[in-house]
């Protein structure tokens, strides 16, 4: 009677195996967004952007942003060090935006953009010049918290700086610029 006890589970585990429900399309239901579309509301210190987003995967959303205002960051000197007491503030900026989700957590975002910036020195504030464009990358990592994003951003491009001699024409140099903005808050406001 023991022999049959202990040989009757395995004589029946093809009918549990076979009784189961299959869920792997259940599971790939949950792995996909039910949206392709989304626009957020980025910000900074300072300055919202605005971006539209659409999902070409499940990992990969591309669209377009643009952002005003004066956001606060902090340009990298010559000898490549993180430079506190200057100060850079774009006023507008506007690009194509590609974001890669890393994990359900970590988005990472690449945005190639042309900016207008204002700068200032450390020694006499801000100086809203409009003759001051760049055109560059801005790279971003994003946590996610709940429903928002929080990250942090590296810009980095060639800034081209226009001054008037003696009042006359505008002469034009450019210059490889890097800086960093610590705070960036990202909340989607529709989704479709």
């Amino acid at each position: 009677m023991k022999k049959l006890l202990y040989i009757l589970p395995f004589l029946l585990l093809p009918f549990m195996v076979a009784g189961q429900e299959s869920n792997t399309e259940e599971t790939v239901k949950k792995e996909s967004a039910n949206y392709k579309n989304q626009i957020d509301l980025g910000i900074e210190i300072l300055a919202p952007s605005f971006s539209y987003r659409r999902k070409t995967s499940n990992k990969i959303s591309i669209g377009i942003i643009s952002g005003f205002g004066f956001p606060i960051a902090f340009p990298w000197n010559n000898r490549r060090e993180l430079n506190f007491r200057n100060v850079v503030a774009e006023s507008f900026n506007i690009g194509p935006i590609l974001n890669y989700k890393i994990s359900e957590k970590w988005d990472y975002v690449f945005s190639p953009q042309y900016s207008i910036f204002s700068s200032s020195d450390g020694s006499d504030g801000l100086n809203l010049d409009p003759e001051l464009s760049a055109i560059g990358a801005r790279n971003t990592i994003f946590i996610r918290v709940k429903k928002i994003q929080i990250g942090i951003s590296l810009y980095i491009g060639y800034l081209n700086i226009g001054y008037r001699e003696d009042g006359l024409e505008i002469t034009y140099f450019r210059k490889l610029t890097m800086y960093n903005s610590f705070f960036k808050l990202r909340i989607p406001l529709k989704q479709w």
